[in-house]
């Protein structure tokens, strides 16, 4: 993810999650109406089934996503 990019989803299938794996910068992770901030080493497991974005926070981001469907 570039500097200051986004990823906005819109929902998934009923029950979908996310895994998102940081390796290099920062990211700030919503779905639905939580917010959590990573760095790298971090992971996130969030319903995908509901709106959510991964935003750039501190330069650019490499992490890895995993969408798993129910």
């Amino acid at each position: 993810i570039a500097e200051g990019g986004m990823l906005d989803s819109a929902p998934h299938t009923r029950g979908a999650r996310e895994h998102l794996s940081v390796f290099e910068g920062a990211v700030e992770v919503t779905s639905g109406a939580g917010t959590e901030q990573l760095q790298a080493g971090d992971t996130a497991r969030y319903a995908a089934d509901v709106p959510h974005a991964i935003r750039a926070t501190a330069g650019p981001v490499r992490a890895f996503l995993v969408v798993q469907d129910a």
